[in-house]
């Protein structure tokens, strides 16, 4: 994996100091609200109740729905909740010095993306 090391290093330069990090900390406390406040809601013959995804993904599973319960546990919390940890492992990891292999194998799963995107 050692030939992965200099492309992250590149793009780990071309990024601006502290750009890559502080997105991903935004992005971990925007997660930890949106999973926490309640978002979904629905009014029935004048009754109002409110849920979290997770909530709304658990009662989605106690209604005999597994599948879509699942799938929307996987896409709204497991797969963000992986993309910020690995982001932030990627962040760090390039801002060390010497960069050691276990970010380019972040970049691997996450797939290349562009400074600053």
């Amino acid at each position: 994996m050692a030939g992965g090391v200099p492309a992250l290093r590149s793009i780990a330069a071309a990024a601006e100091p502290g750009v890559g990090g502080l997105g991903a900390l935004a992005a971990a406390v925007f997660y930890v609200v949106a999973n926490s406040v309640p978002m979904l809601g629905v009014t029935v013959v004048g009754r109002e109740a409110s849920t979290t995804v997770l909530g709304g993904a658990l009662h989605l599973w106690q209604s005999g729905q597994e599948m879509v319960a699942l799938l929307v546990l996987f896409t709204a919390v497991v797969a963000p909740a992986m993309q910020i940890v690995l982001t932030l492992a990627i962040v760090l990891g390039a801002r060390r010095q010497p960069a050691p292999d276990g970010p380019g194998r972040c970049c691997a799963i996450t797939g290349p993306r562009s400074p600053g995107a």
